[in-house]
C-alpha cells in the first residue's frame, strides 16, 4: 500500500511539475523576484520500499505509520529515529516493540555521524521525515 501510493504521489508531483504556472505552498503565484526552477522528472520504475527509516516515530503520528507499516509488511524493516524529546513517547510504540522488522533509533538527526551510520548500517532505501517540534515549549 505504501509503496504504491508513494509512487502514485510522485506521479502525480510529476504531472504537476509539467504546468507552465508555478505556485507557492499556499496557492498564490511565486514572488516576480525569486528564482523558481522545474524539478526533473522522477522514474518511480518498480519502486518497493525494503528498509524505511521514520524520524520522530516516537510521536503521536508518526508512531501510527510506524505501526501501519510493521504490521502490514512483515518484509519490510522499520527503523524509528527519535530524540525523545518532550511530544515523543516509547509507549506509543509499545505495540511493536517486540517484532523482527522493527528497530528503534535514539537520537538527533542532526547528527550527521548518527544518520550516515543509520543510513548505512541498516541500508535505508525509504525515509518518511515526520520529525518536528508541534509547538514551541513555554519557558
Amino acid at each position: 500500500f505504501f509503496g504504491e501510493f508513494v509512487a502514485e504521489t510522485l506521479q502525480r508531483l510529476t504531472l504537476c511539475l509539467d504546468r507552465p504556472t508555478w505556485m507557492s505552498a499556499n496557492g498564490n503565484k511565486p514572488h516576480p523576484g525569486g528564482h523558481v526552477r522545474p524539478a526533473s522528472k522522477v522514474d518511480v520504475g518498480n519502486y518497493t520500499p525494503t528498509n524505511i527509516l521514520v524520524t520522530g516515530g516516537a510521536g503521536f503520528i508518526a508512531s501510527h505509520v510506524v505501526i501501519g507499516l510493521v504490521e502490514k509488511y512483515p518484509q519490510y524493516k522499520v527503523v524509528c529515529l527519535d530524540k525523545m524529546d518532550y511530544c515523543s513517547s516509547l509507549h506509543n510504540l509499545d505495540q511493536v516493540k517486540d517484532k523482527p522488522n522493527f528497530r528503534m533509533v535514539k537520537g538527533n538527526l542532526l547528527s550527521a555521524d548518527l544518520m550516515n551510520y543509520v543510513l548505512e548500517t541498516e541500508q535505508i532505501d525509504t525515509i518518511i521525515h515526520a520529525a518536528a517540534q508541534v509547538a514551541l515549549p513555554i519557558p
